[in-house]
């Protein structure tokens, strides 16, 4: 005869070995849609599924996701491509070479050519399309007169990061390294491929006929001269940090949230940050600030000071694009860096600006790019 413990064991051991039983065959019925239970069953079964909450959606519905994530932006522009190229040029000893708003233009015809070619054939354009063709007849359409001209138009990246690898991964320096050139045009553009978004880039260097910086040739019509407000010119108008740290502020006043307070030990670490990226040639996608902060015991002088807690950084560069309306634009105004270019960013930027638990931060730059650090 059973023990009463033993026969609570029995029965619990039944209870879930029945449990098994009744929920695969429901899997079978309802999700992979094979099983054949008798008609009796069918109700009972669906009434324990809703005790127990089970899901059933049929398989025609049910979906992957993607092996990479799809972009939906562009993390990279042509001044950052600019500076890379130029970074590499003194790291090589080459002299480096200057923006041109006309061979640039001539880069954005070829670039929009190519998206139109690639979205009509699905092709290789490196194996099926005459880029020596199509970069003639850009040449002209631009007006551009040269007394020699290299390509390299590669498809894939879309942060800067991601083009110095591809660099590197595929040895592509020797038109970014070659000499006797002394201009570079600048594309970039988000396309279709293989259902994915990936980056469309053209880098012309070339050395013109004229002795003197060609001007924009009237020979371009009026689209292609609204490319003018894309492109990176040489310099940029100067822009203080008290400035955008008034912008900053009055931004934060718009939107109800207190106002931050300069602090002394943040400024000393943005300092730190734009000597970074002045060295890296461009910003870094944080890289630097996430080195900084990867060993929590050997944190920069100025931070392991700081008496606060959470630290943020946002990053702009004066040539940069509203991630709203994908326009390009050169900022002139602190107003225009926070709420034209912090404000659109997809990545965070907006809410680090309004962040109600932020009291403190700075803001420095150098050669048009602005670091802004937040501390609590």
């Amino acid at each position: 005869m059973l023990s009463k413990p033993d026969l609570m064991r029995l029965t619990i051991l039944g209870f879930f070995i029945g449990l098994n039983i009744i929920l695969g065959a429901y899997f079978l019925m309802t999700v992979i849609g094979t099983g054949k239970l008798p008609t009796y069953l069918v109700d009972p079964l669906d009434r324990l599924a809703a005790i127990l909450k089970i899901e059933t959606k049929p398989v025609a519905e049910l979906t992957l996701l993607p092996p990479f994530p799809d972009q939906t932006e562009l993390e990279i522009n042509n001044g950052e491509i600019i500076s890379l190229v130029n970074q590499t040029r003194f790291e090589a000893g080459i002299a480096s070479v200057s923006a041109s708003i006309k061979l640039s233009a001539v880069a954005k015809i070829l670039t929009e050519q190519l998206a139109d070619e690639l979205k009509l054939t699905a092709r290789n354009f490196q194996s099926d399309i005459d880029l020596d063709q199509m970069l003639g007849n850009a040449l002209e359409t631009g007006g551009y007169d040269y007394k020699s001209v290299l390509q390299q138009t590669v498809t894939g990246p879309t942060t800067i990061n991601e083009l110095e690898q591809y660099w590197i991964d595929n040895e592509l320096f020797e038109v970014v390294t070659a000499q006797e050139v002394s201009q570079i045009g600048v594309s970039v553009k988000l396309i279709d491929q293989d259902n994915q978004k990936v980056g469309l880039i053209v880098i012309l260097l070339a050395e013109p006929l004229a002795t003197q910086a060609a001007q924009p040739s009237t020979a371009i019509n009026d689209d292609l001269n609204s490319f003018d407000q894309e492109l990176q010119p040489p310099t940029f108008p100067s822009i203080s940090d008290q400035e955008v740290f008034t912008a900053l502020n009055q931004y934060r006043a718009d939107h109800n949230v207190h106002q931050l307070i300069e602090n002394h030990l943040l400024c000393e670490y943005a300092e730190k940050r734009v000597q970074d990226l002045i060295a890296y040639g461009g910003l870094d996608d944080h890289q630097g600030f996430r080195a900084d902060f990867a060993d929590l015991e050997h944190l920069p002088e100025p931070i392991q000071q700081y008496p606060g807690g959470r630290i943020g950084e946002n990053l702009a560069h004066q040539f940069c694009r509203n991630m709203t309306t994908g326009d390009s634009f050169v900022a002139e105004t602190g107003t225009a860096l926070i709420e034209w270019c912090f404000d659109s960013s997809t990545k965070g930027h907006r809410e680090a600006q309004l962040d109600p638990t932020f009291n403190n931060v700075c803001i420095r730059h150098g050669e048009g790019m602005y670091v802004v650090i937040f501390g609590e």
